[in-house]
């Protein structure tokens, strides 16, 4: 598998960001792995790029929430080809994050994709967090933190320009610390 993971001992690395990765196969791009806390304050991220969300549930039955965040996209490959690969980047920075954490431990861990909101938005994921009911909006754009439903829909409509009839009904990836996340299982 062409994913490499990026480690330099003598940079330290911002606040939420896991680790940089590398995949040197056709796409070749750049990317970090960003962790979000769920259980502490609301989370307010802004960042432009194709990304792509993913939640773990840990063995011990901690629900993480991630996104890779593609930096670099040296090939200017397309969103439909880049989602497969980001796919396959996830799964190998979970086993080996199970593989360093949980090395000991028996029990299975789980990992799930976020869905899209509906047919009419391919690409389009909108997470609602329960704990402090706000929302993330990931698309090919970026990620955007919103504080309330009626400023998502006005991002949706007047920043992302999707015509009204087709945000008008779609599904939010409930994520609640408390609970399993709610999304599509992989």
């Amino acid at each position: 598998m062409p994913h490499y993971i990026c480690s330099n001992p003598f940079l330290r690395l911002n606040e939420g960001i896991e680790t940089m990765m590398y995949h040197s196969d056709s796409p070749r791009y750049f990317s970090c792995i960003q962790s979000l806390d769920l259980n502490s304050r609301m989370p307010v991220i802004y960042e432009t790029g194709l990304n792509l969300g993913f939640v773990h549930v840990t063995p011990d039955q901690q629900t993480r929430l991630y996104f890779i965040i593609v930096d670099d996209n040296l090939n200017k490959a397309s969103l439909q080809k880049m989602q497969k690969v980001m796919q396959e980047q996830a799964q190998f920075f979970i086993d080996q994050f199970i593989a360093v954490k949980y090395k000991d431990n028996e029990d299975k861990s789980k990992w799930m994709l976020m869905r899209d909101y509906n047919s009419f938005t391919p690409g389009l994921k909108i997470i609602h967090f329960k704990i402090h009911d706000t929302f993330l909006v990931s698309c090919e754009r970026g990620l955007y933190g919103c504080t309330t439903e009626e400023e998502v829909f006005e991002f949706l409509t007047d920043i992302l320009e999707y015509p009204e009839q087709h945000v008008g009904k779609g599904s939010f990836n409930l994520i609640d610390p408390a609970n399993t996340p709610s999304i599509q299982a992989l």
